[in-house]
């Protein structure tokens, strides 16, 4: 390609060369594209979906695209979704690559939460009548656990912790977040894993997920967890700091014969964790 330039002082000529090849061949194609994802959910809560190829190392790049539109993650693999009413909704990802296009679609039915059953333990706590006008509020948003799960091998549970409040938690003021298996949450109750959390780490609006290994016998089992089991923080709503049941499924037979001794329940406040150092 040559360009000529000329004005009242000259003339100049400049030649740029450009070598045009036969496209590449794609050497693995995309066939297909799996969406795995919740198919039940809450109102107001995060979930993730994940998107597999196959084959899995088909040739990049691969582009997503998620209908509809998801809060995070438009062009990956695993965006976030949420829902704030009740109803069946389908979420939908187209993958392409060189060789290919391929769709799936995933349904998920949303649901307002089982307060009675959820959360009628907690009203043993000694609260003060009413809502406090501004504070923190702590809020379970998600429980999650690492697919397959195997019986018998350890496998990362999640529990996504929220400040739905107006104010921050106040620095130092530190509590727990416990995850149950197969026992519903009550004060002062500890878990079958208990975190220690900063209260530092919550600002308003503030989320964190806590993770933390998990061996589960054979079979179906339902999870609970709850925030400041030991009230702690002094938080505008004070009955809603447990979620549950989340009903996951371990496969295999390793302890299926095994008895599980419950946890003895305290009736005092475990010490609260080490405040973080201020930076």
């Amino acid at each position: 390609v040559t360009l000529t330039a000329e004005n009242c002082g000259g003339t100049f000529i400049d030649t740029h060369t450009i070598t045009i090849s036969a496209p590449p061949v794609c050497s693995i194609p995309l066939e297909d594209v799996t969406i795995v994802g919740p198919t039940e959910g809450d109102i107001n809560t995060l979930y993730t979906f994940v998107g597999f190829t196959t084959p899995p190392d088909a040739t990049p790049p691969i582009f997503y695209t998620w209908s509809p539109e998801p809060i995070t993650g438009q062009s990956t693999v695993s965006p976030q979704y949420q829902w704030d009413t009740p109803g069946t909704y389908t979420v939908t990802l187209t993958a392409e690559n060189c060789g290919g296009i391929a769709t799936d679609i995933h349904t998920i039915t949303i649901s307002e939460p089982p307060g009675s059953s959820t959360y009628l333990p907690l009203m043993m706590r000694n609260y003060s009548p009413g809502p406090v006008p501004d504070g923190p509020d702590l809020v379970v948003v998600n429980i999650s656990v690492d697919q397959p799960i195997v019986a018998g091998e350890p496998t990362t549970v999640r529990v996504t912790i929220q400040n739905q409040g107006n104010q921050p938690v106040a620095f130092g003021n530190n509590f727990y977040v416990d995850l149950y298996v197969d026992r519903q949450p009550t004060p002062l109750l500890a878990g079958d894993i208990a975190w220690g959390v900063q209260g530092a780490w919550f600002d308003a609006g503030d989320m964190v997920v806590l993770t933390a290994p998990y061996t589960f016998t054979s079979g179906t089992h339902q999870l609970y967890a709850q925030a400041d089991t030991d009230n702690s923080v002094v938080e505008r709503y004070e009955n809603n700091n447990t979620r549950g049941p989340v009903a996951v499924d371990a496969e295999g037979t390793w302890g299926e014969d095994l008895i599980i001794p419950t946890p003895p329940k305290s009736d005092k406040p475990r010490p609260t964790p080490t405040p973080m150092p201020q930076e």
